[in-house]
């Protein structure tokens, strides 16, 4: 039904252009803060889920340190709210990170 992508680094241009506009819409809030930071640090990591081609959830965090991440920013567009998608995105995230070593997340 939903389709999950990990990204290791800042994402295609097409898909950032998702990401921003449904920050836009559940933010109610311009998107140009977000975007600097994610062209600004290191060790970006971005989780997306799909519904066929559109972004309708994502999951943005980075590295701290070489044990600590932090879990930035995310959201679900509204028409798929309640659905696990955030909870799915988040047990992802903490999984890649197990995976890696991470030792804290902080949020």
């Amino acid at each position: 039904m939903f389709q999950y992508r990990i990204y290791e680094e800042r994402p295609l241009e097409t898909i950032t252009e998702q990401i921003r506009h449904l920050y836009e819409t559940i933010f109610q809030t311009p998107a140009e803060r977000m975007i600097e930071k994610m062209n600004k640090v290191e060790r970006l990591f971005v989780l997306t889920a799909f519904k066929q081609d559109k972004v309708i959830a994502f999951k943005i965090g980075y590295e701290s340190d070489s044990e600590e991440f932090y879990s930035w920013i995310g959201g679900v567009d509204s028409a798929y709210r309640k659905k696990g998608i955030g909870s799915t995105l988040m047990n992802m995230q903490h999984e890649w990170l197990k995976e890696r070593g991470y030792k804290i997340v902080m949020t």
